[in-house]
């Protein structure tokens, strides 16, 4: 009778328990539900374009400081080159963008800007930005691959930061997708404007919500998915030079790297809402 009564409680506790980890999980799977949706209509996607994939503002952004960064400054997405009439005029009339930074190699580059060489109003820039790593499909650490495209580019990063510190009308980075070397030059400037880590792995995030659009243009190649890890290790070398200099709010990176002070307090001015002073 004991035994019974014992087993009675077991198979009760094991239910409850079962309950219990259907219940957390039914919660587990709402709340994704819930953030993609968010994630769908974040407010920063740029969605009228017929064949320019994963356009979004980094305006919204928000700092540490409490501010965000400023719309129309920055604008990152997939290549620009199958753009139709249409998409062309507005990326240069509807978000004002002034010029378009190519960050995949030249001879990539050299693939052109399809109907945007029509525009003498566009300027054109390629500023590579790429990793030593040989990418081997399916065996590449792209971990590696952040970290050492980080390295690799300082001087493509910096100069990037100087063009939107200078720039008229907003500044479009590209890459094929949008979402590796495009991740890395946008981390870094985003580090620069005093965003955290989380918001700028947040951001990184994003593309994910737009692989089916980047694969229904013609002529790119399926991406596959943005990985939380892989922007991880750029993350930690972005911290690793703030904490070095002593800058709580970032800005290591470019300021280690030939970036000057006043260069980064007017970049913030420019960009964010509030100009924020190198700390440290």
């Amino acid at each position: 009778m004991v035994l019974d009564v014992d087993r009675c409680e077991l198979d009760s506790a094991v239910r409850l328990g079962n309950q219990r980890v259907d219940a957390l999980a039914d919660m587990r799977r709402r709340a994704e539900a819930e953030q993609r949706r968010a994630d769908d209509d974040n407010p920063r996607w740029r969605d009228m374009f017929a064949k320019i994939p994963n356009v979004r503002d980094l305006g919204g952004i928000p700092t540490k400081s409490g501010g965000e960064v400023r719309s129309g400054i920055i604008i990152r997405s997939g290549t620009p080159e199958h753009a139709t009439p249409e998409d062309v005029t507005a990326l240069v009339d509807s978000l004002g963008v002034g010029s378009v930074v190519d960050v995949r190699a030249p001879k990539e580059a050299a693939a052109g800007r399809g109907l945007l060489n029509n525009r003498n109003d566009v300027v054109a820039l390629n500023m590579p930005i790429g990793s030593p790593v040989p990418q081997v499909p399916g065996k590449t650490d792209f971990v590696k691959v952040y970290r050492e495209s980080l390295e690799a580019s300082p001087e493509s990063i910096v100069a990037l930061a100087r063009h939107v510190l200078d720039a008229d009308g907003a500044v479009l980075i590209h890459c094929l997708h949008g979402k590796d070397r495009t991740a890395v030059a946008v981390a870094a400037l985003l580090d620069g404007l005093g965003v955290s880590s989380k918001e700028i792995l947040a951001d990184f995030m994003l593309t994910n919500r737009r692989l089916e659009q980047i694969r229904s243009v013609e002529g790119i190649r399926p991406p596959r998915p943005a990985q939380a890890r892989a922007m991880t290790g750029a993350l930690d070398i972005l911290e690793s030079y703030s904490t070095r200099l002593g800058l709580s709010d970032g800005g290591g990176y470019l300021i280690a790297h030939g970036f000057t002070t006043d260069e980064l307090v007017r970049l913030r001015a420019k960009a964010t809402t509030g100009q924020i002073e190198r700390s440290g």
